[in-house]
């Protein structure tokens, strides 16, 4: 698929959604359409809920849904945690 075509497509649509661990609910009336052509920041205080909502469109088995999501660019998604435990040593390139 050509960078144009992708930048045209809906990557992530969220409709009615909600996020919670465990009973616990995180976030609730997710509404939310990105193209491939947008960029996404998120603010908000600590413990808002940001990464979770991240997690969920990446699809973390730890984290429930509801609503209706649909993620169609897995690739051009991507997502470094604060403390980077989302990357594999095994691909870590070191300079000396």
């Amino acid at each position: 698929m050509t960078s144009k075509r992708i930048s045209q497509k809906v990557i992530v649509s969220i409709n009615g959604g909600g996020v919670k661990y465990g009973d616990k609910i995180i976030l609730e009336d997710i509404n939310l359409s990105i193209t491939g052509n947008e960029h996404l920041a998120i603010t908000g205080d600590n413990g808002s809920g940001k990464t979770t909502l991240f997690k969920a469109i990446l699809n973390y088995s730890q984290i429930s849904k509801t609503g209706v999501w649909n993620v169609l660019c897995w690739g051009g998604i991507g997502y470094l945690d604060q403390y980077y435990n989302s990357l594999d040593n095994k691909k870590r390139f070191y300079r000396r």
